[in-house]
């Protein structure tokens, strides 16, 4: 548990306590029945996260993150983490990003 903090820290520079986590985790395993086959893996628990794979950090920052921070982060991260879920979305569709790179790269840069 001690290195889901220190991973925390060190990426988001924000104390996070075991309530924030248990809530996160809460979250996360309350969509696994709502999630489709088509996803390769199903969401797990926050304190497995450094064996998370890529498509596991795909699945949270494109679908979950958005609805499963949105009553645990504080305003302002929350903020961020919606411009960068914006802007990656742009990026992942090739319609978007031909279309609104510049936006997201704006995003990005905010």
């Amino acid at each position: 548990m001690a290195g889901i903090y220190m991973l925390f820290w060190y990426t988001f520079q924000v104390d996070v306590n075991c309530v924030m986590l248990h809530e996160l985790t809460s979250s996360l395993l309350c969509l696994v029945p709502f999630v489709p086959r088509e996803f390769a893996r199903k969401p797990r628990s926050v304190s497995e996260i450094l064996r998370w794979k890529a498509t596991e950090f795909r699945f949270f920052l494109l679908y979950a993150g958005p609805v499963v921070l949105l009553d645990i982060l504080p305003q302002a991260l929350l903020s961020h983490f919606m411009l960068l879920f914006v802007a990656i979305r742009i990026l992942a569709c090739s319609k978007l990003a031909a279309e609104h790179c510049d936006y997201a790269n704006e995003l990005l840069v905010v």
